[in-house]
């Protein structure tokens, strides 16, 4: 109780000036001058089919704008408010940097201590690499440290286990240089484990939310999608939004995007991030060491201007680094499939953005177009309008996902693709980096499950098949039979070559 009244009193503390002259829809805080700009993302929702979408502004520790539009749900039509949590995606990395830095605070954590202090079985191909790499590292992305078959199994497949994850660790080859990938989060999210005895999920929401005054945010997708306010990742098939098939579990949730956060939620982070303060006036971490949390760690020497007016230069401690106009900007930006997000702030200015949608393709710079006009309207700027690069983005991502949409996907049933009865192919499927694939009969075709992940297929003939990745890359694959009608195998192609999975005895 007392958190939701700390989140009341920080609410009407920013926002009681602005009521009387502006506009409330749901909970959502439109002052009048916001209007022109809450009309003109109306209409490019509209123009561009985007379902629903919540922004919160914050000017110190005010909070001007909180926004809702659209909705968060197309079966029960739902509308988007304040409150209605949505899945951050790999926005997760800056609370996760936040919890890493509390534990330094404490003394319980130090940045440059290697990683193998807190993670004894950490290791890496080059094992004398592995015991240089530090806590630091980890949390700028300075070691270039990847793994495929982690990646999936953590952000799609759900069956990771701790001596798989380590074994598999041990296989990586460390390219010392930035490279943003999610393996480093998830090994942070280990150490905060390791040190704490807690779940990394339990300790962002003790000592990072419940301060905060995060009422609505989690990293149990269970409890995401419990909420009634939730906002659920949403495409469009046949002219028509519906829930995505893939959505998130708790199997998925990991320390590198696996969080949800409302609108309202975020304001107070932002406030935290601009003014180092809770809504009750206390400090997580001490002005330093939120300042070194905030200042560049590493210059990436391969960004590019991906958009008008943004320029990356590195990263912080969970948070991308660069320049808006040649203003400070931090700021970071989550996608998965149905969601689009992102968080930025400028230090300097004492002025912040975040923007939630719950689509994702083919939108998926829309957040961006929002935090631009935001930041042209707060500093005065003229921005560049990208709403015609919108257009045509969305108008070439369509293309690419009708083909796929359009694809035939007929399991497997019968003689005409196979070249045995169903029943033999019926089994475990094992790969040394991808784990157990199983095949069943269901409703007299064959169901193919990686982990915990369906995925279509469609029957080529003699015992070949087409296969959706999700989310939405398109391979081939085929059974191996021997002479005697054995089903031995089946292979997959993927980036990195073919794919093995051995029948299991």
């Amino acid at each position: 109780m007392r958190t939701l009244i700390l989140l009341a009193v920080c609410l009407y503390i920013g926002t009681a000036a602005v009521i009387a002259a502006g506009e409330s829809r749901g909970g959502a805080i439109v002052p009048v001058e916001w209007q022109e700009l809450h009309e003109r993302w109306q209409s490019a929702m509209k123009e561009l089919q985007i379902p629903g979408m919540a922004v919160v502004v914050v000017k110190g520790n005010e909070i001007v704008l909180l926004d809702a539009l659209g909705v968060c749900d197309p079966q029960s039509q739902q509308r988007v408010e304040p409150r209605s949590p949505f899945y951050l995606a790999s926005v997760t990395k800056s609370f996760t940097a936040l919890g890493v830095a509390i534990l330094v605070e404490e003394g319980k954590i130090k940045l440059d201590e290697p990683v193998k202090t807190y993670l004894p079985r950490f290791t890496l191909a080059d094992e004398a690499a592995a015991a240089d790499v530090t806590v630091r590292d980890l949390l700028a992305h300075r070691r270039g440290l990847d793994s495929s078959p982690i990646g999936a199994a953590e952000a799609y497949l759900g069956n990771i286990t701790e001596d798989r994850y380590y074994r598999l660790l041990a296989l990586a080859e460390p390219i010392n240089e930035f490279r943003y990938t999610n393996l480093h989060y998830t090994l942070a999210g280990r150490i905060i484990t390791a040190v704490t005895g807690q779940k990394w999920q339990d300790f962002l929401a003790e000592r990072v939310f419940e301060p905060l005054g995060m009422v609505d945010s989690t990293c149990y997708a269970s409890k995401l999608y419990a909420n009634p306010l939730v906002a659920w990742p949403i495409e469009e098939k046949d002219g028509a939004w519906r829930r995505t098939a893939l959505v998130k579990n708790d199997a998925v949730m990991h320390a590198a995007g696996g969080m949800g956060a409302s609108a309202a939620d975020l304001g107070n982070w932002l406030i935290f991030q601009l003014t180092g303060q809770t809504p009750d006036g206390k400090q997580l971490i001490s002005p330093g060491l939120l300042e070194e949390v905030q200042t560049r760690q590493v210059v990436d020497q391969n960004s590019r201007e991906e958009l008008p007016d943004l320029k990356r230069d590195g990263y912080a401690l969970g948070w991308f680094t660069g320049t808006f106009h040649e203003h400070r900007l931090l700021e970071h930006g989550g996608g998965y499939v149905g969601t689009s997000t992102v968080v930025s702030f400028m230090p300097d200015e004492q002025v912040g953005v975040a923007v939630l949608v719950n689509e994702s393709v083919p939108n998926p710079i829309f957040t961006q177009l929002v935090s631009a006009d935001v930041y042209g309207k707060l500093l005065g700027l003229t921005v560049t309008d990208l709403m015609p690069r919108m257009r045509d983005l969305a108008q070439r991502l369509r293309q690419r996902q009708a083909q796929v949409i359009e694809l035939e996907w007929v399991p497997p049933t019968g003689a005409s693709a196979l070249s045995e009865p169903l029943a033999a192919y019926v089994g475990t499927y094992e790969n040394p980096l991808f784990g157990e694939a199983t095949i069943s009969v269901q409703d007299g075709k064959l169901a193919f499950h990686v982990g915990q992940l369906p995925l279509r297929w469609h029957a080529l003939g003699e015992n070949r098949f087409r296969l959706e990745i999700p989310p939405g890359d398109v391979t081939e694959g085929a059974f191996q039979v021997t002479d005697d009608g054995t089903v031995t195998s089946l292979s997959v192609l993927t980036p990195e070559g073919k794919a093995e999975f051995t029948r299991k005895k």
